[in-house]
């Protein structure tokens, strides 16, 4: 999820940006699954620049908190990369089955 607090970003002298989020939906699992991972890896370099520029800026707890938040969105980009390599593997009716049959 790629969520930005206004206030985060006026507290490091910055300016949001408001304008409303494009949404982009696949039309397959397979397809969602690579949108959901452009997005989070587009996350996981907003947080690593957030990291860099609150460490900069001596704000030690903020840069320990986008840490975590990095740590947890590069935890999605490697099971999106999984799920991506089973259909890889497996075929994308394979990966289906298998994700039905996980369920019952």
């Amino acid at each position: 999820m790629n969520v930005v607090y206004p206030s985060l970003i006026l507290f490091l002298d910055g300016i949001p940006e408001m304008e409303p989020l494009s949404l982009t939906i696949g039309s397959n699992i397979r397809e969602m699954l690579q949108l959901d991972l452009d997005l989070e890896i587009n996350t996981v370099a907003m947080y690593n620049e957030a990291v860099k520029i609150a460490f900069e800026s001596s704000h030690n707890g903020l840069s320990d908190l986008f840490v975590e938040l990095l740590k947890d969105e590069e935890e999605h980009v490697d099971w999106l990369e999984a799920q991506l390599r089973q259909i890889k593997e497996a075929g994308y009716e394979g990966y289906l089955t298998m994700q039905a049959s996980e369920k019952e």
